[in-house]
């Protein structure tokens, strides 16, 4: 949420000719973010900031030409300001080679997409260098080359590792340190090199970072690419928190209390978990509200469960999803039926603070009485709202909704209006949903062609995601696969993306992925295969997990 403060000071700086608060309040006035939206006067912002060179502006514009997001969609207009914004940077070169290679907004022109992607690498852009070079590696998209993608990415990790020395070197900064060696142990974005990226965590613990002693606690307990050491992943993980690191006192306060790959110690978690919150972390918070709530290992205190709830709620919004994942949490899970009013509270704060996904979360709650009262008028008002705001996610369900309703033929001419607005922003769920309705004709005219272009623009978005490190879209497509949503079931790739994702040790992968082989969804089912992987989840801090284990615990 922007503040009346924020908002005077940019336009005070556009005024005085700033190009960059020019383009801010240009977004700001598009998207009503602050003050109400005016379409003519964002506009104008944004294209004064382009007549005067700012590529950022420029670029803006032409991805909201492109995508009608806040402007009337305008194809050419789109392109015409991409191009120019291509003309001057690199961003602007990455941006308009995505949308050629996959065809969002524009015309799919690969040949284009490759020319402008390679610019942007031969500049040194790293996202660039990093899209090429897994592109290349993958065959995907582009014609395979391996060792032509190898090179690519070996000429980012040089970069990478010259900005890390840099900084450390001029700055005592080791953050870049830091970030290059769980790239390299995790594979994520960089080839994996596990020893190599040991070596750079190593050396910026022995420069006294406290968050690189935090990350190869981490690493070493639950044997992230290295081997496991119990003994010396508590060193380092004590040794981070007694410097201040929050995150190594919230997962030694966790790790102690639950006996999670530490021996229990109550006294000690208890001790680290609240040092965690009287720091100030959210999910600090949070985590010691929930334990006190429920008697979960520290002694049951509603009143200052309820105290620390609170306190949460009045934080910065800066933690406006840590909020949201608990205001969630409190409406879903059995044990927490007695909060149900307190998790529809963190939903109605960050819905009135302006945060469109817990208004979205709201309005579906209320549409279908899920952990709080129904009140369908209301829940349809919010989804509304959010729609006009330009929420692809809400624009998603509403077209769901509408499409399905067995009411009005009007009703599903605008469900599909809006499910296509949706897929249009780059929404892969939207594009998805698109391409599956039009091959079975489910609410739409059947249209097996273009059904087939949406389900492949977005396994095509999904897979770049996923090659450049996003770990939720890797788990996305090894459901895809495994399903056989829209493409042809694929178990052999399902699974490649599923373990991508648990690869880069992401939880919610490994539960999914157990859950599969425990019910045999799209894949032959193997309990101890399911069970292994809820061990790993587990391990991970998934709390599900916990919950799912303890059924198949004698297997």
């Amino acid at each position: 949420m922007v503040s009346r403060l924020e908002i005077e000071q940019i336009k005070t700086k556009a005024h005085q000719g700033d190009t960059f608060a020019m383009g801010s309040l240009g977004i700001y006035l598009l998207d009503g973010r602050g003050m109400p939206k005016n379409k003519v006067a964002g506009e104008k912002w944004l294209r004064k900031a382009s007549g005067l060179g700012d590529t950022r502006a420029m670029q803006e514009l032409g991805k909201r030409f492109l995508d009608g997001r806040g402007l009337d969609k305008n194809q050419q207009e789109g392109e015409k300001w991409l191009r120019q914004a291509a003309n001057n940077n690199s961003d602007g070169m990455f941006e308009l080679a995505t949308r050629f290679l996959i065809g969002i907004g524009i015309n799919q022109n690969i040949t284009e997409g490759e020319k402008w992607l390679r610019q942007a690498a031969q500049r040194k852009h790293s996202r660039a260098m990093n899209l090429l070079g897994h592109l290349l590696i993958e065959g995907k998209i582009l014609v395979k080359n391996k060792e032509e993608g190898r090179g690519y990415l070996q000429e980012l990790k040089s970069q990478q590792i010259y900005i890390a020395e840099l900084f450390a070197n001029t700055e005592n900064d080791y953050e870049y340190m830091v970030d290059l060696g769980t790239k390299l142990i995790e594979g994520r974005e960089l080839e994996r090199n596990i020893e190599e990226g040991e070596q750079w965590l190593r050396q910026a613990v022995e420069a006294g970072c406290s968050w690189a002693m935090s990350e190869l606690g981490e690493y070493l307990l639950l044997g992230k690419g290295l081997s496991p050491d119990r003994i010396e992943g508590e060193k380092w993980l004590r040794q981070a928190a007694e410097l201040g690191e929050t995150l190594a006192m919230y997962e030694l306060g966790e790790r102690y209390l639950d006996g999670n790959l530490l021996p229990q110690n109550m006294v000690e978690g208890e001790k680290w978990l609240r040092k965690t919150a009287d720091a100030g972390e959210v999910w600090g918070m949070i985590a010691l509200a929930k334990r006190l709530l429920l008697g979960n290992q520290l002694p049951k205190s509603i009143k200052e469960g309820e105290k620390w709830i609170q306190k949460a709620m009045e934080s910065s919004t800066v933690w406006e999803w840590e909020l949201l994942s608990c205001g969630e949490e409190l409406l879903d899970r059995d044990e927490f039926v007695a909060y149900r009013k307190e998790g529809l509270q963190f939903l109605e704060r960050l819905s009135q603070l302006g945060n469109l996904f817990a208004q979205v979360s709201l309005a579906e709650r209320l549409i279908e009485g899920k952990g709080c009262p129904k009140d369908v008028i209301r829940g349809e008002q919010l989804l509304l709202e959010a729609v006009e705001l330009g929420n692809e996610k809400a624009m998603l369900q509403l077209g769901k909704r509408l499409l399905d309703s067995p009411k009005y033929s009007q009703d599903k001419k605008a469900g599909e209006k809006w499910l296509r607005k949706a897929a249009e922003l780059q929404n892969t769920d939207a594009m998805l949903e698109l391409g599956y309705r039009l091959q079975s004709g489910q609410g739409v005219q059947r249209n097996e062609e273009e059904g087939k272009r949406w389900t492949n623009r977005a396994v095509d978005l999904l897979s770049i995601q996923a090659m450049t490190g996003k770990d939720y879209a890797a788990q996305r497509l090894g459901a895809i696969y495994l399903d056989g949503y829209g493409v042809e079931k694929n178990i052999d790739e399902g699974e490649k993306w599923y373990k991508k994702a648990i690869d880069w040790y992401r939880p919610e992968a490994m539960l999914e992925l157990a859950q599969r082989f425990l019910t045999g969804q799209g894949i032959p089912q193997n309990k101890i295969e399911g069970v292994k992987w809820l061990k790993h989840a587990v391990k991970h801090g998934e709390q599900q997990a916990v919950i799912e284990l303890k059924k198949y615990h004698s297997i």
